[in-house]
C-alpha cells in the first residue's frame, strides 16, 4: 500500500511540474506575441524574411469566392473552417498553407494567385483607390480579371492623398504599415460576386501560443472597422 501511495504521489508531482513548465512556456510565448497586436500584427516580420516566389505567375486553378450571404453581421470561423471553404475545388498547396500562416496579408496573396509571399500591393499591375466603386470600375486588359483587396493602416502623410484627376488613383504606399507608435494594420479580400470581405486576425504564433491565441478568419459584408490606431484605408486593384 505504501508503494502504491508513493507511485501516486510521484506521478502527481511529475504531472504538476510538467503543467507548471507548460504554463511558463505559454506565458513566455504570449509575452512575445503580445507585441504583435490585434489585427495581423507580427506579419511584417514573417513576410519581410521571405522572398517573393515567381511574382507575376498566375495560377490557373482559382479558389472559390467566400460567401457571407445569409449570415447576420460578421461571421467568425476557425482557420480549419476557412481552409475547408477554400478547398471546395482543390486542396491548398504547401506554399498557400504557408502563406496563410502569415495571416491577412497571406490570405490576400493566396487569393491574388500571383505567388507573392510578402505584400499583395507590390504585385505587378496593382493600383489603389480611395473608394471600392473606383476599384471595381477599373478596366483590366483582355484576358485578365480585377482582383480587389483592402489595405488598412495609417496615412503616410497627415491624411488621405488627393486622387489623380485623370485616373482617380492614389499611391499604394499612401497607407503605411510602419508608422511609429501604437498602430495596427490589416488586409481584407473583397469578393464582388458575393459582396463579401474576408480577413484573418493575426499570423500563426506557433505552439504553444496558438493554443491560447489561435488564428481565426472573418467573413462580413463590410470591411474591418477603422479606429484611431488604424484610421486609413485604400482599395487596391490587381489585374491578373
Amino acid at each position: 500500500m505504501r508503494y502504491i501511495r508513493w507511485q501516486i504521489a510521484t506521478f502527481v508531482s511529475s504531472g504538476g511540474l510538467a503543467y507548471l513548465f507548460l504554463v511558463r512556456l505559454v506565458s513566455k510565448a504570449l509575452l512575445v506575441s503580445a507585441a504583435a497586436g490585434v489585427l495581423c500584427f507580427g506579419a511584417s516580420g514573417l513576410a519581410g524574411n521571405v522572398p517573393d516566389s515567381q511574382p507575376g505567375q498566375l495560377k490557373t486553378d482559382s479558389l472559390p469566392a467566400l460567401d457571407v450571404r445569409g449570415v447576420n453581421g460578421t461571421q467568425e470561423i476557425s482557420r480549419s473552417e476557412l481552409v475547408k471553404l477554400m478547398t471546395k475545388f482543390r486542396p491548398l498547396s504547401p506554399e498557400e498553407n504557408a502563406n496563410l500562416d502569415r495571416g491577412c496579408p497571406g490570405l490576400a496573396c493566396v487569393y491574388q494567385g500571383l505567388g507573392l509571399r510578402r505584400w499583395p500591393e507590390l504585385a505587378r499591375g496593382t493600383v489603389a483607390y480611395l473608394s471600392r466603386a473606383d476599384a471595381l470600375n477599373r478596366r483590366c486588359p483582355e484576358g485578365q480579371e480585377n482582383f480587389i483587396f483592402v489595405k488598412q493602416g495609417c496615412w503616410l502623410a497627415d491624411g488621405p492623398p488627393k486622387p489623380n484627376p485623370t485616373t482617380g488613383q492614389v499611391p499604394v504606399n499612401s497607407v503605411t504599415r510602419t508608422k511609429p507608435g501604437l498602430y495596427t494594420f490589416g488586409y481584407a479580400v473583397y469578393f464582388p460576386s458575393t459582396a463579401t470581405y474576408a480577413w484573418m486576425n493575426h499570423s500563426d504564433y506557433g505552439f504553444p501560443a496558438n493554443l491560447v491565441k489561435p488564428q481565426k478568419a472573418y467573413l462580413s459584408p463590410f470591411p474591418p472597422s477603422l479606429d484611431e490606431t488604424r484610421p486609413a484605408q485604400i482599395y487596391c486593384s490587381t489585374c491578373r
